[in-house]
């Protein structure tokens, strides 16, 4: 006869312990699916997705002028500032002038500024004496100034170098407010400690152009073989001479790599030192998007001018760099937030090239207006057919 009885389990348990429950299955958290949100025409990511094949995401010694298109930055070629200089006749006989000692230190300071046999700290510090000598309210420059660039929540350290770097606080004489940028704090003490941070971003810098060709070299050095160091590999170099040579400009004067420099240049003016943004870019819908400039030179040997670069560079430019998924050109009718007007500043004759670099550069960097034909003679008033160093 089978037995009715249920079996019972049998539970073997302490006499403290509880009895146990079984474990109810845990249930999986549902996993929020990522928003992405596609990036607007004309914005960082969608150019570089556009021209995957080309491999634009380079550091910035290997920009190209495709790099300058494709930001859509203008250049504008704003002549050559010649004047005031000193005029002479030819029916007046020329007589040499007695130099002061001052306008005989300016005058060996762009001597040797100019020499193309000068050792580079010898330029340096020669340019360093001249701008201080010109514009005394303007502090000494800093040199070898090296400047990362930022895109998105990255930044690419030691981005560009720079020979020679004044701050906006260099300028004693005045206070200037960056325009593009609007503090993200009402309060005084933030506003005053974003201030002071404010006054050391760079308003005027003198780069190198030797400089990337140099650099260039190194970065593509070929290391020597056997049979005693005088190996080289043929096709390798060949390679990186085609290379060498795909980065040389159209046009020296509109260089890529002067946008580079620029664009790190007022980003500097936005960012902390703990790399926290200290200003919110996007004005109000009724607020017009503002601009900066911010002013780089360099020196042509061959031609002896100074060629000054203005680049005027927007808020929405600058928003599009740290949000690449931005639209950079943002202005009505799709015109460029970045421009770049330079002109020539021609170093010969001596006198009068304080008052036409003042003028190339803008009283907001020398602190000094000059208006007129007339020029600094160095303590002693001369003659017209005198002055014509």
């Amino acid at each position: 006869m089978r037995d009715s009885t249920k079996k019972r389990a049998v539970i073997h348990r302490d006499a403290d312990s509880k009895p146990t429950t079984a474990a109810q299955p845990r249930r999986c958290a549902r996993r929020q699916s990522a928003v992405y949100k596609k990036p607007e025409p004309g914005s960082l990511y969608n150019i570089i997705h556009s021209k995957a094949r080309i491999g634009l995401d380079v550091r910035p010694l290997l920009w190209t002028d495709l790099h300058s298109t494709l930001l859509s930055v203008h250049f504008s070629y704003e002549g050559l500032a010649s004047f005031p200089a000193p005029r002479i006749h030819s029916y007046v006989p020329f007589r040499p002038p007695k130099l002061t000692d001052m306008a005989k230190r300016l005058f060996r300071e762009v001597s040797t500024f100019a020499d193309r046999k000068s050792p580079s700290p010898a330029k340096t510090h020669a340019l360093r004496e001249l701008m201080s000598g010109f514009f005394p309210s303007m502090s000494s420059a800093m040199a070898d100034e090296e400047l990362k660039l930022r895109f998105g929540k990255s930044s690419y350290q030691k981005a560009v170098m720079l020979s020679m770097v004044w701050n906006k606080g260099s300028l004693r004489s005045q206070s200037i407010e960056f325009a593009a940028a609007r503090p993200v704090s009402s309060s005084p003490r933030k506003s005053k400690s974003s201030e002071a941070n404010l006054s050391s971003a760079p308003l005027l810098a003198f780069v190198d152009r030797e400089y990337p060709p140099r650099a260039r070299k190194t970065l593509f050095r070929v290391p020597p073989g056997p049979l005693d160091d005088s190996y080289r590999s043929s096709p390798v170099l060949n390679l990186i001479q085609l290379r060498l040579k795909g980065l040389v400009p159209a046009d020296t004067d509109q260089y890529a790599y002067l946008v580079v420099v620029l664009i790190p240049m007022a980003q500097q003016q936005l960012y902390g030192n703990d790399g926290r943004r200290r200003f919110k870019l996007s004005p109000p819908a009724n607020e017009a998007l503002s601009s900066d400039l911010i002013r780089v030179f360099k020196f042509d040997a061959a031609e002896n001018n100074l060629v000054i670069y203005t680049g005027t560079i927007g808020a929405d430019f600058l928003e599009g760099f740290a949000n690449p998924a931005r639209t950079l050109h943002r202005k009505p009718g799709g015109a460029s937030s970045m421009r770049i007007d330079y002109t020539r500043v021609p170093i010969w004759p001596f006198y009068g090239l304080k008052e036409r670099l003042a003028s190339a550069l803008g009283s907001e960097v020398t602190g000094e207006r000059f208006d007129g034909p007339d020029y600094d003679f160095y303590g002693e008033e001369l003659s017209s057919n005198e002055a014509g160093l």
